[in-house]
């Protein structure tokens, strides 16, 4: 078979993964909820350029592939306009992937970014005269600016804490360790505040084995016992530290280091709660002894490491 007898059967390559796109992009674009797997979605389905939705250029965009891949087949001449909208996407896409680097992953465009490649891909393999170097350049520039983000929307997805008490979705999510004594103080103070019934989510930090001990206790239990046991000493016979447990704890850590942060008690909450009684200061509250920064997270001075090696004494 020829080259230009196989071209029909090879612009598949490109027409596909740019009808995909159209359709994709207008989904999107209407409402439907694809892919959306993390908090960028939603941030970017608002997005526009110059008035325009984000969407709906995705979707022109894939619809100009698409048609000049359709003319190239027959008519060579239309090859090199076809390129053009390749690389434009191209610089495009990196464009946004880059931005997504610095702010939030969104699942739902990296799949219109593969997409993308993938035109791209079939069209090397279709058109041999765009194998050049500036083509394999653009190719590597916006897979070095997808990986990072792809790692960063997965650890998002993939990697969620565990709370021990409370919904996932909690409005507010309180980090601590069993064995530290300010993580009791804080988690106390804040189970003292009928307000915040339901709305709170524990999220354990195993620091060390200590930790470890009293977390599997509590899981032995069925994971209903009341948080102020975990900040009891263990005794010998504490439940199973396995498998499922320790990985659990290793995604509340990731969590917190995510966060930057490498102490607890941690208490992240969207806005500041007035206490119900003067005599208690709510440990959202700040003092000489904390800071608030604008996320409305509290950091402690004093706490405990979030990663001790050995045991150690922490207020």
């Amino acid at each position: 078979m020829t080259q230009s007898s196989g071209r029909p059967l090879n612009i598949a390559a490109v027409a596909v993964p740019a009808a995909l796109g159209i359709v994709f992009c207008l989904l999107k674009m209407a409402g439907a909820d694809l892919l959306c797997l993390n908090s960028g979605c939603s941030i970017y389905a608002g997005y526009t350029l110059g008035g325009v939705s984000i969407d709906l250029l995705g979707a022109a965009g894939f619809g100009a592939i698409l048609l000049l891949a359709l003319l190239a087949s027959s008519r060579p001449r239309f090859g090199l306009f076809l390129l053009f909208a390749l690389l434009a996407g191209l610089l495009i896409d990196t464009l946004f992937l880059v931005w997504q680097i610095l702010f939030w992953p969104c699942t739902s465009c990296l799949v219109i970014a593969v997409l993308l490649a993938l035109c791209v891909l079939g069209a090397l393999a279709a058109f041999p005269s765009f194998r050049t170097r500036t083509v394999h350049l653009s190719l590597l520039l916006w897979f070095a600016a997808f990986m990072p983000v792809a790692v960063s929307a997965g650890k998002e997805i993939l990697l969620q804490p565990w709370p021990a008490v409370g919904p996932a979705d909690a409005p507010v999510a309180v980090y601590f360790s069993p064995a530290c004594p300010a993580c009791e103080e804080t988690v106390q103070e804040i189970l003292n505040l009928p307000d915040l019934a339901g709305q709170v989510a524990f999220f354990p930090v195993a620091k060390n084995e200590e930790d470890l001990r009293r977390l599997a206790r509590m899981m032995e239990k069925g994971g209903q016992a009341e948080l102020g046991e975990l900040f009891s000493p263990a005794d010998g016979d504490h439940g199973e530290m396995g498998a499922a447990l320790r990985w659990r704890l290793a995604r509340n850590k990731m969590a917190l280091a995510r966060l930057g942060a490498d102490r607890v008690p941690l208490v992240l909450t969207p806005r500041l709660v007035v206490q119900a009684a003067p005599a208690v200061r709510h440990p959202f509250e700040t003092d000489g002894n904390s800071s608030l920064n604008l996320f409305g997270t509290p950091s402690f001075e004093q706490g405990c490491s979030a990663d001790a090696p050995v045991e150690e004494a922490c207020d």
